[in-house]
């Protein structure tokens, strides 16, 4: 919040308030991760649903990803 305070030589005082702009949900996004292991071999598939809440056109998108691994040693 930001107040401004004017003053002239006469005493007279003027007060300005100027707020600050609400707070809005303009997307929202969930993921998920996993991961899965035999023995020295590990997956770990992950995904993301990206959803906008606004009206500018864009719709739901999301992507996904897959990491495979192999330790090796004992």
């Amino acid at each position: 919040m930001k107040t401004n305070v004017h003053a002239n030589g006469r005493g007279n005082h003027t007060t300005t308030t100027t707020a600050l702009p609400s707070l809005a949900l303009n997307n929202l996004e969930a993921g998920a991760e996993f991961n899965f292991s035999k023995g020295h071999f590990t997956v770990e598939p992950a995904a993301s649903l990206f959803v906008p809440f606004g009206a500018d056109g864009q719709g739901v998108s999301g992507y996904w990803q897959i990491g495979i691994s192999y330790k090796f040693g004992k």
